[in-house]
């Protein structure tokens, strides 16, 4: 099986999270204020793709949201 980093990197986001302290207490706006966060963890594991401009940041907006739904 081949799994890139970043479904590695998404994957433990996800599970940082759920095995927090205070996972039970989080609410949907807890996690959606994490936003910018995320963004910005995600783009740096995406720095070397040498996306353009605006496809990056879709990819990156794509990831984060699917990330957030999670």
């Amino acid at each position: 099986m081949k799994i890139s980093s970043l479904t590695v990197h998404c994957a433990s986001l996800c599970l940082d999270v759920v095995n927090g302290d205070s996972f039970e207490k989080l609410t949907i706006a807890d996690i959606q204020s994490w936003q910018d966060e995320l963004y910005s963890y995600i783009e740096n594991r995406v720095a070397l793709l040498k996306l353009s401009n605006e496809t990056q940041h879709l990819f990156i907006t794509s990831v984060r949201d699917e990330v957030l739904m999670i």
